[in-house]
């Protein structure tokens, strides 16, 4: 099978089009690939360095609240807790602990003894009898180190969480308990310096997941304090058992969309954890896709303008050699419609000829016999002078009626003088004369003014329609109807016969096929067109189609 190069090509083209943008869809797809892992081990590092500042910071504290409960315990062994020379020693370590916002100590009934911000004369004195954690440690003396809820700090007045442990008094009674608060604010300054981003997310969680602190804060500090509201992927990490991970989530609190690592902060009941937003992280390969779609959209138009244009040449090429060969073969049908009219006319003139010498021509010669023989009558028999003279006349008359005839053939005179219908009467029953066709004539009664090329063309285009019924369609009987609709001269030839294949183009050859072609030629001339159905054995119906000239229509409608 031969290939059309212009396809080839086109294919080629469209192929390299494709390869292209698999290249650059690789690209990018590797491009996201590396910023989501480059995301992923950034927020692994953040998490990783806030979880180590986090406990470090929690340890000190710890370490001093351990101070300060065996300074309290040995003042208690010793006979009493000396309150100056307690505040001077909470003092020293609150100096050392910048994290804390306060450290201070009760008693066993809840009260506020000692440390910074402690009642004055002026300032009522506080409890903490009310609180978790110090019923908690009362309760519980192996307790250990103790964290409370954010809450409300009642000496600061500001979001707290309270790191605290159990004095104990020589006898194992409970003594009172010392504590140390850490202000949320600490840790939104603290996690103010590290940028993850617009849309990014630090914060750390109990183990319960409840929100402690949060940067940024969906409204103020400690707003959102206690919060659970936490991504499915977290919550099921850490109900596992999973102490670190990360992951990509596209729900969570705050809606965050993106790359989260989290770790559990080493002995304490705490998660970090660190998102960076996809608006940031894929920004860069956002600018990639925006570059690269402009040069593939580019280089794709560019290429598929290209196919276009050898599309288009390649079109205008076969049409072409279409054209050319269309001329070609019109010009074959033209010189062979040449041939066959020329051979037409050659025919009608040895008709014409056969005609002049066998009637005509006997006729001439055998009246010239009698006139030469003609003589006067001897002994006055002028009777049979009077009927040679009259046999002579009767030979002019034959002759008379063989000229009239011809002239008929060559051009009938009711065409010209009486119009197409009266012409196709009379050419109905010379061709049943000539061939034995009955042909049935219809008029539609209207005035049909045409001009005498266009009659002749129609006159012509039917007689060659009947006498191809006549010798092909294998009837006695055809039908010819005129009339006018809608500014249309429709003109009809039908029969019943052996029909033919009406789809299959006729194309004139030596075999035959001049009939219709001269037809459509002689109709196609005066503006008309022509329509055949036929079917194999089903009869033809050949359809002339005229549109009257607006002169024409106007003479139709007055």
């Amino acid at each position: 099978m031969k290939i059309n190069p212009a396809v080839a090509q086109i294919a080629g083209i469209l192929l390299l089009n494709l390869l292209v943008l698999g290249i650059i869809a690789l690209s990018l797809q590797r491009s996201r690939t590396h910023y989501e892992e480059q995301a992923a081990a950034t927020t692994q590092a953040l998490a990783s360095a806030l979880e180590q500042s986090i406990d470090a910071a929690l340890d000190r504290v710890d370490l001093s609240l351990l101070d300060i409960v065996d300074e309290c315990e040995r003042s208690i062994a010793a006979g009493g807790i000396d309150t100056r020379e307690m505040n001077q020693a909470i003092s020293r370590e609150h100096g050392w602990q910048p994290d804390l916002d306060g450290l201070r100590v009760t008693d066993a009934k809840g009260d506020v003894l000692y440390g910074t911000g402690i009642a004055t004369e002026a300032r009522p004195r506080v409890s903490a009898a009310d609180r978790d954690y110090f019923r908690r440690l009362r309760e519980e003396p192996d307790a250990g180190l103790v964290f409370s809820k954010p809450v409300l700090g009642k000496i600061s007045g500001k979001w707290v969480i309270i790191m605290a442990r159990r004095i104990q008094r020589p006898d194992g009674g409970f003594g009172g308990v010392v504590y140390g608060a850490i202000a949320l604010e600490h840790f939104y300054r603290f996690f103010e310096k590290i940028d993850v981003g617009r849309h990014g997310v630090i914060s750390v969680r109990d183990a319960e997941l409840r929100l402690i602190v949060r940067r940024p804060e969906l409204d103020s500090v400690g707003s959102a304090v206690g919060n659970k509201e936490v991504s499915q992927e977290l919550r099921d990490r850490v109900a596992s058992g999973k102490t670190e991970a990360t992951y990509f989530t596209a729900q969570g609190a705050g809606s965050l969309v993106g790359m989260v690592s989290y770790r559990k902060i080493d002995e304490y009941p705490f998660y970090i954890i660190v998102g960076l937003g996809r608006e940031e992280y894929l920004a860069k390969w956002r600018e990639e896709v925006l570059q690269l779609g402009i040069m593939a959209s580019f280089f794709v138009l560019t290429t598929l303008a290209f196919a276009w244009l050898l599309r288009r040449n390649w079109s205008q090429r076969v049409f072409a050699r279409k054209l050319e060969q269309q001329v070609r073969e019109r010009t074959a049908q033209l010189s062979a419609l040449t041939m066959e009219v020329t051979l037409a006319e050659e025919r009608e003139r040895q008709m014409l000829a056969q005609d002049l010498h066998d009637d005509l021509g006997q006729v001439l010669a055998i009246a010239k016999l009698k006139l030469t023989a003609l003589e006067a009558p001897s002994g006055g028999d002028w009777n049979s002078h009077l009927r040679q003279i009259k046999e002579i006349e009767a030979m002019i008359d034959q002759a008379n009626r063989s000229v009239r005839s011809l002239s008929l053939q060559l051009s009938p005179p009711v065409l010209h003088q009486l119009g197409l219908v009266a012409a196709l009467e009379w050419l109905a029953e010379e061709i049943e004369r000539a061939y034995g066709l009955a042909v049935l004539v219809r008029d539609d009664g209207d005035d049909k003014p045409l001009d005498q090329v266009s009659s002749y063309m129609l006159f012509r285009a039917v007689r060659e329609l009947l006498i191809n019924v006549a010798k092909h369609a294998g009837v006695q009987h055809a039908d010819v109807s005129i009339e006018v609709v809608d500014g249309c001269l429709i003109l009809s030839v039908s029969d019943s016969g052996t029909g033919f294949d009406a789809t299959k183009q006729v194309v004139p050859s030596a075999g035959g096929g001049y009939g219709l072609f001269s037809v459509r030629e002689r109709v196609s001339h005066i503006g008309g067109e022509v329509q055949i159905d036929s079917v194999p054995g089903d009869g033809t119906v050949v359809v002339l189609i005229l549109t009257l000239a607006a002169g024409q229509r106007q003479e139709i409608a007055k």
